[in-house]
Parts: C-alpha cells; structure tokens; sequence
C-alpha cells in the first residue's frame, strides 16, 4: 500500500500519538486489554516504518560533537561580545552570528574550527554594523543575490543589505505582517527555503497577546513566506509552539533550511530544576493557496542528546559536509549581556545525518 506524502506524515505522526497512549493504557488497562493494545501498537509501527520508507525521506539524526565558550572580546572591536540570537553559514568553516544589541546591531564573522582532538576552535575574524533604523536583531541569513535578511523584533521587520551590510532595503510586507505581535517576540526566525523556487520564511517568537476571547493565541507563532527578490508575500499561517515540559517561558528561536521545503526549527524553554534547554525538531511546510501549515517530528533536546551548559540558546545554522556526509549543526547562546547570570556565549556543535 503506498500513501501519499501528507497521508505518510498524518499516519507516522497519528501512531506516534497513539503509541504514548498506549503505554498509558498497558498500565491502568485490565489484563484482557493488554494484548489488544500490543497488537495496535505493532500494527502502528509497521505503517510507521512503511509509510516513512516508501514517501518520506528518512527523518535526520542527531549527534551531539561538544561544547565551548566563545570570547567575550576581540581585538577587532571595542565592544563586548553578547546577545548573538542568530546564525548563518557562509562557507566552509565560516559563520554569520548576529547581535540583539539595542543601540548598535552588528554582525560577527566567526571560524569555527573542529580540532582532531574534537574540540572545536572559535574566532571572531570581522565585525559588521548593519546600518538600520530598526533594533533588536534577532536572525539573519544569507539572501540568494548574496547579500543579508536580518530579522529585528523593534519593531518587527525584516530587512536586506547588501554583502557589506550596507544599503538597508525594508520588506514592506514583513512589517505589515509584524503588527498585532507581542513586544520583543517579533521575527526571531528566518530562513531561506530551496522548494519549487527559493523563498524566504520567517517564524515570531511568540504570537500576538491573549485576549479574553482568545487566550492561547501566543501558542500560536506568526509565520509568513515572503519572495526574496521583491520581498512580496506568498502566503502565511499558523506555527503551533510544542508544549514545553514544566511552566518556564518557550518560544521559537531559530530556524535553518536543510532541503526543500524542510527545515529544522530549534524551540528555547527555561524550566524549574532543568535550566534553558533547547529542543530541535524536523519541520516539513506545505502551502495551500495562501495559507501555510506545517508537520513537525521531535529529533531531541540538547540536554537529552550530551550538552551540559546550554545556555539561552536563541541561534542555530546548518552547513559544512563532513567525509562521512554527515552536516555541522552549530547552536549559539545569547547570553542576555549578564541579566540573567550567564557571562559567556555557549557553543554546541552536533552533527546531523539527513540520510
């Protein structure tokens, strides 16, 4: 039996579902009910591993490599090192991370080095004030003509500059979709897709503020698909934000294309007796006319897969090809310039193996 793609996903996610209910049930069922529900699980898993062989590439795996500090000084600028919420790869070892900075947003080139030993070498090798009326920079990525989208949460836009950050240009739609956000929760995530036709996809941190008549609507992300060459929009849709474990605050930090219309999204949480952690999930988009929706699959938190000081992680990029094929992952802290107790930028690197 061969589903298509959108049933493959309904039925892997649905026994997904159906296998956490199950072992509920093993418990709290009468013995008779207990060979029922193993059969249902099994039958599960069989379509499960069917339907994801036949029509849907593997889901990536995860591999946490290690973690460091990065420098909060370079010889380079004057200015400490702090805030970095979003990261790109340019090529080969070398890495785009913008600041949130409010008065001054800037980018730093970074190298990132992985040692024999498994250790990872971090540089700063140039500084990039991104000239601007907007603040808070929150993501960026490189734009297919070369030059930069960078995200900014005040207000919430997005612009373009060019390789030498410079000559700003807004995305008129980005900051008309931007109105209605919460303050400080605008476009936290870009990225650029490499579907049909290149696209740029941009997620809010949170959605706008609960009203009485809607009061879950900050679990629902804004997310809008813009043509990154006029900037107009595409479409736009709901982004549901993953219930977190505990009661800590959460959001959507980043995003990073990997192929197609996939990408992986990494979602922040701060939660009593577990500190920040970071969880990554795969994400598939779909478009419907003018609507967005997307399937979401957990790969892992940072804390689950090795990582011991995570941080406020807010940045993420995919890049680099290994010889064993596998792809860098690199996750950046902001560490919120010392207002929570963090003093340093934290590194985890991971490898992921899309095959």
């Amino acid at each position: 039996m061969t589903y298509s793609k959108p049933q493959a996903q309904a039925r892997g996610f649905h026994c997904a579902r159906f296998k956490i209910t199950a072992r509920h049930s093993t418990i709290h069922a009468r013995a008779g009910r207990h060979a029922y529900i193993r059969v249902r699980m099994a039958i599960c898993m069989l379509l499960l591993v069917a339907t994801w062989s036949e029509d849907v590439a593997a889901a990536p795996t995860l591999t946490f490599i290690t973690e460091t500090t990065l420098e909060s000084t370079t010889p380079l600028d004057p200015r400490p090192i702090g805030g970095l919420s979003g990261l790109a790869h340019i090529d080969g070892n070398r890495w785009m991370a913008v600041s949130d900075d409010a008065q001054a947003p800037r980018a730093y080139e970074l190298e990132i080095t992985t040692l024999e030993s498994g250790e990872l070498r971090t540089n700063v090798v140039a500084v990039h004030d991104i000239k601007s009326h907007a603040r808070d920079a929150e993501a960026i990525v490189r734009a297919p003509d070369g030059g930069w989208f960078v995200g900014f949460e005040s207000p919430a836009t997005i612009i373009h500059v060019d390789v030498n950050f410079e000559r700003p240009r807004e995305l008129t739609a980005a900051r008309d979709a931007g109105a209605g956000l919460q303050r400080n929760k605008g476009w936290e995530s870009i990225t650029v897709l490499s579907g049909e036709r290149p696209s740029l996809l941009a997620i809010s941190e949170l959605g706008p503020a609960p009203t009485p008549e809607n009061p879950k609507s900050f679990w629902k992300s804004r997310a809008i698909l813009l043509d990154p060459t006029t900037g107009e929009l595409i479409a736009s849709g709901d982004y549901r934000i993953s219930r977190p474990p505990g009661l800590g605050p959460t959001g959507i930090v980043e995003i990073a294309a990997i192929e197609g219309d996939r990408f992986l999204a990494l979602q922040r949480s701060l939660t009593v007796g577990r500190g920040y952690d970071g969880t990554i999930e795969l994400v598939e988009m779909s478009i419907d006319g003018d609507t967005l929706s997307f399937k979401k699959m957990r790969l892992g938190s940072l804390q689950d897969l090795g990582a011991h000081d995570v941080g406020n992680v807010e940045a993420m990029a995919v890049g680099g090809t290994n010889h064993d094929g596998t792809q860098h992952v690199f996750v950046l802290s902001d560490d919120n310039r010392g207002r929570d107790g963090q003093h340093s930028t934290r590194i985890v690197a991971l490898d992921v193996q899309r095959e």
